[in-house]
């Protein structure tokens, strides 16, 4: 998702990891190859055109997830709190402790219920390459 504000019919946002076998994340038993570029997800949806919509607040057409196709929504602010309460759900590696050193220092401000994490962490699989 990107942004806070969206069309009634529309989460807008960008395709982060798509379906693909020669990816390196597997997440409820599919394997998803990671997207990092906005404009790219265009291509990956060129089969979905439901996908494309215009928003007035970005001010152009953007993808996004029409809101009845959403079945599960990830929290940032929720996967926050479970990694600071939980961190042994991180695999330890550099990149998870800078992480949890970030956590910290937002817990610490008060700032949780304003910032999340997302990407990997949001969904559970950063350590899966």
């Amino acid at each position: 998702m990107i942004g806070d504000v969206h069309p009634g019919s529309h989460w807008i946002g960008y395709v982060k990891y798509y379906p693909n076998e020669r990816g390196d994340r597997t997440l409820f038993g599919t394997t998803y190859r990671q997207n990092t570029v906005v404009s790219k997800a265009f291509g990956i949806l060129a089969d979905r055109p439901e996908c494309y919509v215009y928003s007035p607040a970005i001010g152009c057409v953007i993808t996004g997830v029409p809101r009845e196709d959403v079945i599960l929504h990830y929290s940032c602010r929720q996967a926050l709190a479970a990694l600071h309460e939980t961190p042994e759900l991180l695999d330890g590696s550099a990149v998870s402790k800078d992480l949890l050193a970030i956590i910290g220092w937002i817990v610490d401000r008060d700032a949780d219920d304003v910032i999340g994490v997302t990407g990997s962490f949001l969904v559970g699989v950063a350590g899966a390459r």
